[in-house]
């Protein structure tokens, strides 16, 4: 008997005992036959799925019963959106699997899902076209999100065509992929209800420049902007209350210091700022007369949270980074700014100061091999969600790089005063040039004196330096000679020398001019304020057997430790 109408627990019972009790529990020792067993099994099947809908249901019913269900209507739906919005925070992977899994909680939720349009506003282009008419079915009247991330060609199209007949309730915009005359029409019309503005675009043909310049018509404010490859209008009024603002790629139609100005001053409320891989090499319109003019001129945003400057002009990321005005910044990576940022560190360090007060470490690193550059970043490194209108912070922190290929003794007695204003402990690591190793059938030769860029009499500014690396032939003899003559570095507690950068004999002068000066006035009085002693210093083993030998070494004999 196959109970394909049983709709009751009651019924079921009398059919599921009947049924048990005409399986031959001993046909598995009796060697019964398949069909036996495809008689018996089949039923039980059917029965499995009822039971598996009563539990459902029961458990829906149980459900239905929860405290929470005597909220407000409209309280519960939102309490509904925060919680998905704690995964998601736009919705954008709201499948209809997901609905489905909150349709069976209980008939209440089921009701709340299949009438509320916010749970079927995000159409997306990777869907099926069944998928997308099931979603607007269900939101007939609310905002819509027409979001196409992965497609390509024809089937974005095609979407974006048939998406056209609801852009009056369109609330936000997500195009990426290639650049197509169906997204310029699209994104050309750009109806007045949209918020969120996300185009990130790659040309499809081999132009000139890469970036499209795309009417804005008037409508509501935007607050969430997300471009690549793609200019706006600079001057419009929907760019004046914005909430994050990402640019990427510009190479064409920049936004004047003005104009840029104009959009952060009346952002009130901005909290991620990311201008990344503008072309450098570009002049920006009026920038010499405009940053003139606009000298005393502070950027306030105390929103602020996460300020990301990569590679863009270096006169414009250092003009922003010493005229940016925020109380609580977590987040700053500035890639390839000018060092005259460094001019005015008290400006820096106030931009900088929410940032430098959670760290724990800060790395500085200074690269002399055909470029310099030196590079600042906090430990642990910062950490932060790529969303846009996510500005998820997990590690908080700065990373700093900055080309110091014409920078002054001035620049670097800047840098180093900025630094010490952050009052942590840190590591300053120098890297030479790098050079191939020789073939194995030629014998192996010193590298040569390469001289370095970094005036050592600069590091009397960097007070909270407790350890140096000397890294890839990093010519480290005038740091070496000065720190042992003077009492810069006090709190300097480890030197590690990983290669030979130059003849032994004259690394073993150098080492040895370092300890006797450093040691001799380590030892000063109590009162002496003078260098702390120094802790170990590691060297290559090639400099062990001279280095050993002096008599000059024999008192801090303890400290050395040489690595193969």
């Amino acid at each position: 008997m196959v109970p394909t109408h049983t709709r009751t627990w009651d019924d079921m019972q009398p059919a599921l005992l009947d049924l048990w009790e005409g399986i031959d529990s001993s046909a598995t020792l009796s060697g019964g036959n398949i069909p036996y067993f495809d008689s018996t099994t089949a039923p039980l099947h059917v029965f499995r799925k009822l039971l598996d809908a009563q539990i459902a249901l029961q458990q829906r019913a149980r459900n239905d019963l929860l405290p929470i269900h005597r909220l407000p209507r409209l309280v519960f739906i939102y309490i509904l959106q925060l919680a998905h919005n704690f995964f998601d925070y736009y919705g954008w992977d709201l499948e209809l699997w997901q609905l489905h899994r909150y349709a069976q909680v209980s008939t209440y939720w089921r009701d709340i899902i299949l009438s509320t349009s916010w749970f079927w506003r995000v159409v997306k282009s990777q869907e099926t076209t069944a998928e997308q008419e099931l979603y607007l079915r269900r939101n007939t009247s609310g905002g819509v999100v027409l979001w196409s991330c992965g497609s390509r060609g024809r089937h974005r199209d095609e979407y974006l065509r048939r998406m056209q007949c609801v852009s009056e309730r369109w609330e936000m915009v997500y195009i990426d992929g290639d650049f197509s005359r169906t997204v310029f029409d699209c994104l050309s019309h750009l109806p007045p209800r949209v918020k969120d503005l996300t185009a990130r675009l790659e040309s499809a043909t081999n132009t000139a420049t890469k970036t499209r310049l795309l009417p804005l018509p008037d409508g509501a404010a935007l607050y969430h902007v997300s471009l690549n490859h793609v200019a706006l209008p600079w001057d419009s009024t929907r760019l004046r209350a914005l909430r994050s603002l990402e640019l990427w790629g510009l190479d064409s139609h920049f936004p004047s210091l003005q104009q840029l100005l104009a959009i952060l001053s009346s952002s009130r409320h901005l909290s991620k700022l990311d201008l990344y891989e503008w072309a450098v090499d570009e002049s920006l319109p009026n920038f010499e007369e405009d940053s003139k003019q606009l000298v005393d001129t502070r950027i306030v945003l105390p929103a602020l949270d996460i300020l990301s400057i990569t590679r863009i002009h270096p006169l414009l990321a250092s003009f922003l980074l010493t005229h940016i005005s925020t109380p609580n910044v977590r987040c700053v990576l500035a890639l390839g700014f000018h060092p005259n940022a460094f001019s005015d560190p008290s400006s820096l360090f106030e931009l900088l100061r929410s940032s430098l007060r959670l760290l724990q470490y800060l790395n500085i690193e200074y690269t002399s091999d055909k470029e310099y550059e030196v590079v600042i970043r906090s430990c642990p490194e910062l950490s932060y969600t790529a969303l846009l209108a996510y500005t998820s912070v997990e590690s908080p922190g700065l990373y700093l790089r900055c080309s110091f290929n014409d920078a002054t003794t001035g620049d670097w007695d800047n840098m180093f005063a900025f630094l010490a204003q952050a009052n942590v402990s840190a590591t300053l690591a120098l890297y030479g040039e790098y050079l191939d190793p020789p073939p194995e059938d030629e014998p192996t030769t010193t590298p040569p004196i390469i001289p370095p860029l970094l005036p050592p009499e600069s590091l009397k500014h960097l007070s909270t330096l407790d350890r140096i690396n000397i890294n890839c032939n990093f010519n480290a003899s005038a740091v070496l000679r000065y720190l042992g003559a003077s009492r810069a570095c006090p709190s300097l507690k480890r030197i590690t020398i990983f290669c030979l950068y130059a003849e032994v004999d004259v690394m073993v002068e150098d080492v040895v001019a370092f300890m006797k000066g450093r040691d001799g006035r380590s030892k000063g009085s109590a009162e002496d304020s003078g260098p702390k002693p120094l802790e170990s210093l590691d060297f290559p083993e090639q400099m062990s057997e001279q280095l050993l030998a002096r008599p000059e070494i024999a008192p801090v004999l303890g400290l050395l430790r040489w690595s193969t």
